[in-house]
């Protein structure tokens, strides 16, 4: 794998450079004004990362929107000011990595790096038509549950939660039939419609964007308040007509737990979380839509009775997935 560093400024290439240097790496320093024309003649094998710092806001989201569309590249962004107010937005897109101003003041390591590269978005199954490799799981680790309800859960503190991943992978579909109004309208009344149903599970909607988002739920290491939630949501779908052309969301959906910091929604710029980065990459780059895929570090929690619905469908990322049995 190459890995493309963009950036125009000295700190960063100072913090890279020992990268540069190494025998077994190839990576080269760019400027970021050659990011499209660069990564357009190289190889499906880079590793990008994009120092965001030099630019405006519109230049900053058509590069990350160039990146994000290309469908076999890795991409991190580089960000020393912050100028990203939701981290875990960019993760949804399908950035693998975010070095904002923190991990500067630190020192990044060339540990993280190599880290970073150790995920594997692509060629999931490497046994062609096997879907049956599994990885020994450690049991997790987790933080101080958060509970049973939001009673005395509090802003700024890390719990152990259950999240439910939803993406829409039909919109740009929809848009082009409907129009951007009709979408918008559709988007809207599915997230009322979301927001009532997670209700009696005590979720909330904790990242929204226009194509998907998580719902958070307090966990107590042995409820289910996320895969019921779920499970309705998937069985209910096809009764669902949203608009007057009866289009329906395609939606992928995803359960995960593990720690996070709780912030408010609209307030996670700042949180980096190994479960949250986890259930995106799964989200993005392995699951289907019209299913619902889960972890098997959630799954072995569940009751015997739950864990009948799923069936094992393969390794990612260091977690064997399960999906829900359609038969």
């Amino acid at each position: 794998m190459e890995i493309l560093i963009f950036t125009d400024s000295a700190a960063v290439k100072s913090v890279f450079d020992p990268l540069t240097k190494k025998k077994n790496i190839s990576a080269e320093i760019y400027p970021v004004s050659g990011l499209k024309n660069t990564v357009s003649k190289k190889s499906s094998d880079i590793y990008v990362y994009y120092d965001i710092s030099s630019l405006d806001e519109k230049s900053r989201k058509n590069g990350i929107s160039f990146l994000a569309k290309l469908p076999n590249i890795r991409y991190s962004i580089i960000d020393p000011k912050n100028s990203i107010t939701d981290t875990a937005a960019e993760f949804f897109l399908g950035c693998s990595d975010y070095l904002g101003k923190n991990v500067f003041k630190e020192k990044i390591t060339l540990k993280r790096i190599e880290e970073s590269l150790k995920y594997k978005p692509f060629n999931i199954l490497e046994d062609s038509g096997s879907n049956d490799k599994t990885v020994k799981i450690k049991k997790p680790e987790y933080a101080k549950f958060s509970g049973n309800s939001w009673e005395n859960i509090k802003t700024g503190t890390e719990y152990a939660f259950a999240f439910l991943y939803f993406e829409f992978t039909n919109i740009s579909k929809l848009t082009k039939q409907m129009g951007a109004a009709e979408v918008a309208e559709l988007l809207g009344f599915f997230h009322n419609y979301l927001e009532k149903s997670i209700q009696k599970y005590q979720g909330k909607i904790w990242i929204w964007t226009n194509t998907g988002g998580i719902v958070l739920f307090p966990f107590d290491g042995k409820n289910t308040k996320a895969i019921e939630s779920a499970l309705e949501l998937y069985f209910n779908q096809p009764l669902l007509k949203f608009d007057d052309y009866s289009k329906n969301l395609d939606l992928k959906l995803v359960i995960h737990s593990g720690n996070t910091t709780y912030n408010k929604r609209g307030d996670t710029g700042t949180i980096v979380s190994d479960a949250i980065n986890s259930i995106y990459h799964i989200g993005q780059k392995f699951a289907s839509c019209n299913c619902i895929y889960a972890t098997e570090s959630y799954c072995q929690l569940l009751p015997e009775s739950l864990r009948e619905f799923f069936k094992l469908e393969g390794e990612f990322e260091g977690n064997n997935i399960l999906s829900l049995r359609k038969k």
